[in-house]
């Protein structure tokens, strides 16, 4: 996990970097600034997990950095150092997304307990969307098979409820849906670049029934598999 701090005390700049890095192995601490506008620079060109950023700044101060930075990583965790206890200065802070407010001095038990929360939260994340990406291998190598919610969560150890939520809240889109499309996409590569009849590329895109295939691929595209194929053929003609 790549961390950076920006600080123009620089004493407490140092300070917390060789305290995170002494006391958490897997932090690394990727950059400290004295300024806003240096990290910035910095900021735009390389990505990190976490960015420590003080308010009170001569040039920029810590919210203008934050708005900038949301522009380049959207997502990327923020924790504002402070010494003041503002309402004012929380709100807005919040207001940009920040993940957490400390208050300086910086209490070491408080710092810690962020950083494990924040190391638990990504790894998290990352353990969903391993999970997600070998589903999607799975529904890929097994396009032309039954495929159902039941077997794709035994083959990732989950419960059948519990993965189709996880990759709803990992890609907006429920597992069906999903095996759907990649049938369909995968059926028009087929109409478009074979002379497969259609119960062959049905029953080689999971589909048995024809009628059902047909009736499934009209609804996505607005057309029946012969009709598709005859647009492409003209097209490629033309």
């Amino acid at each position: 996990m790549k961390i950076v701090i920006v600080e123009d005390e620089v004493r407490s700049a140092d300070n917390l970097a060789k305290y995170i890095e002494d006391c958490f192995p897997d932090v690394r601490v990727s950059g400290v600034f004295y300024n806003a506008v240096t990290a910035l620079d910095y900021l735009k060109k390389h990505e990190i997990d976490i960015l420590f950023t003080d308010i009170c700044m001569p040039n920029m101060d810590g919210l203008e950095l934050i708005s900038q930075v949301r522009i380049v990583w959207p997502q990327l965790k923020i924790v504002v150092l402070s010494a003041y206890d503002d309402f004012d200065y929380v709100r807005k802070a919040f207001l940009l997304g920040v993940e957490d407010y400390l208050l300086k001095p910086i209490d070491r038990i408080d710092l810690a307990k962020m950083l494990r929360s924040i190391q638990t939260v990504q790894d998290t994340g990352q353990s969903n969307s391993r999970i997600v990406e070998k589903v999607r291998l799975l529904v890929s190598d097994q396009i032309a098979e039954p495929i159902t919610l039941s077997s794709l969560a035994e083959a990732v150890s989950l419960s059948p409820a519990y993965l189709s939520t996880l990759f709803r809240e990992e890609t907006g889109e429920t597992l069906s849906s999903y095996i759907t499309r990649m049938r369909i996409n995968n059926s028009m590569r087929l109409l478009h670049e074979t002379n497969l009849k259609i119960y062959e590329i049905s029953d080689m895109c999971g589909y048995s029934d024809t009628k059902y295939f047909t009736f499934v691929f009209k609804k996505i595209t607005g057309m029946t598999p012969i009709e598709y194929r005859e647009q492409k053929n003209n097209n490629t003609e033309k």
